[in-house]
């Protein structure tokens, strides 16, 4: 990990705060990445804020990670989390990291975190895209194309029932390049595996598509991305993308997110679910 201090904006304490009687809660990030290949030669890596609102210093500390994807295999399980363990934050004030190739000595990475911050912060993150042949630029932060993804406190996350993902892309027919691509992601920071039964939703409901109703298990204490397809037909017309719902039915709590991607930029787009009555 490489520590940023932003002088206009983050000051980091070096002593412990002194309160202890504040009261802290777990905020899961649903998706982090480090050098992930995307389309092309696109590549993703997340910067991830904290932010501290209120008038008293506070503080943030890793949790612990939920393991998705790595090159080598497996470099999620294979040693101990290598990062800031604790940072400390006057009041009204910011910090930022970015994660780098010290995440396990990772090539490339994806998952999810859980931070313990003191009641008040905020964590946020920014799923960047750097192509690697486009100009260098020598800013640290807020470079390429990204895609801004709110961290979520344990006990705000969808609860059991039926959530709505809502307005989300694809490209049926396409007769080039595809244009938009449509991921389902999931973050489970309980030690239950959690079931999912995903279909079309409200009239995009009426569409064929043999790929709905899909069940998808998510495993204690992980993160797991899909691919959404697009229906196909018979037709000789070339189709636009369209905008379309999905539903899903869950049987724990879930951090739940679609990601949106605009090929023509390879820009992203985070959609959060929305209860439905």
């Amino acid at each position: 990990m490489r520590w940023f201090s932003l002088p206009t904006m983050v000051i980091v304490l070096l002593t412990p705060v002194a309160s202890q009687a504040q009261e802290t809660e777990f905020i899961a990030v649903p998706a982090v990445a480090y050098s992930l290949p995307g389309f092309g030669d696109n590549l993703w890596t997340s910067e991830i804020y904290f932010s501290n609102p209120t008038s008293t210093p506070a503080s943030a500390k890793m949790g612990y990670v939920l393991p998705g994807y790595t090159v080598p295999p497996d470099a999620w399980m294979s040693c101990p989390w290598t990062g800031p363990w604790e940072l400390h934050l006057a009041a009204n004030s910011s910090a930022w990291y970015q994660v780098e190739g010290d995440l396990c000595a990772a090539d490339q990475a994806v998952g999810a975190y859980v931070f313990e911050v003191t009641e008040g912060v905020v964590v946020s993150s920014r799923m960047v895209n750097h192509d690697p042949n486009g100009s260098d630029r020598s800013d640290p932060f807020l470079s390429g194309f990204g895609t801004e993804i709110p961290g979520i406190p344990l006990d705000e996350l969808p609860q059991p029932g039926s959530h709505l993902l809502p307005a989300l892309v694809w490209h049926p027919d396409r007769c080039g390049p595809r244009t938009f691509d449509t991921y389902v992601g999931f973050t489970n920071p309980y030690d239950v595996a959690v079931n999912v039964v995903i279909d079309l939703a409200g009239e995009s409901h009426d569409l064929t598509n043999p790929d709905f109703p899909q069940s998808v298990t998510v495993p204690a204490l992980s993160w797991k991305q899909i691919s959404i397809r697009p229906p196909t037909s018979d037709t000789a017309t070339c189709g636009s993308p369209k905008l379309f719902d999905l539903r899903l039915d869950i049987d724990g709590p879930l951090a739940i997110y679609a990601s949106i991607v605009d090929r023509g930029k390879q820009d992203g787009r985070i959609v959060l679910p929305l209860l439905i009555d």
